[in-house]
């Protein structure tokens, strides 16, 4: 049976989708043909109610199950979302800080700023779609910018109170820990939602086969 899922882990979801809807439908219409062809009305008969108390029960589990699937699946993409917005606003931060600041200094930091914001974009979210990881250019640009800002050597109280503040928005606020915080909520949503296309939990496969797994209990 493992070995099954595995299989279908790495099919792309809507073929397994397809495979496992499109199978169980074809059980559940092909079944009660091949069943009435061999056993006698009479025999079906008895069983008509408890089939029906069957159905009942589980379809209320299934019924539980999805709605809980989807709710954890919902809250991840969520916590994901405020995340980012926390990434974005200590980006904005930064920025605005970084413009007291002298050319060099200013120009040194913005230019990290920038850069690493161009590689969440272009590296690092593409390879927490395919992997649920962070890309390592993000990661390179990230230690870049902080390099940045800790080369500056403040030399009034003033300064120092920024550089308290550009320190504080990557390490608390962050570019950091939000960039941690969304993949961790990456990967814990893709765990919930699809296993198939990113090696975390398999939800999605519960729900589909759990159509024919009622069926094959009926």
């Amino acid at each position: 049976m493992n070995g099954f899922v595995d299989w279908l882990d790495e099919l792309p979801p809507w073929l397994s989708a397809l495979l496992l809807v499109g199978g169980s439908t074809l059980f559940a219409v092909c079944g009660p043909v091949l069943v009435r062809r061999r056993v006698e009305l009479e025999r079906l008969t008895t069983n008509n109610e408890v089939a029906g108390f069957k159905f009942a029960t589980l379809g209320t589990v299934y019924a539980v199950l999805l709605a809980f699937a989807v709710f954890v699946v919902w809250e991840t993409y969520r916590d994901a979302a405020v995340s980012v917005t926390h990434e974005a606003g200590a980006a904005a931060a930064i920025h605005r800080l970084s413009a007291a600041l002298g050319t060099a200094e200013r120009e040194a930091i913005q230019g990290a700023l920038g850069g690493y914001l161009g590689a969440v974009v272009a590296d690092d979210w593409p390879a927490m779609a395919a992997t649920g990881i962070g890309g390592a250019a993000a990661n390179r640009a990230l230690s870049g910018l902080y390099a940045a800002t800790l080369a500056w050597a403040p030399g009034t109280p003033r300064e120092e109170a920024i550089l308290a503040g550009l320190i504080d928005q990557l390490d608390e606020n962050d570019a950091g820990a939000a960039r941690a915080g969304r993949a961790g909520d990456r990967r814990g949503a893709g765990d919930h939602l699809d296993r198939a296309a990113r090696r975390g939990g398999a939800d999605h496969h519960l729900h589909l086969r759990l159509p024919s797994t009622i069926t094959a209990l009926v």
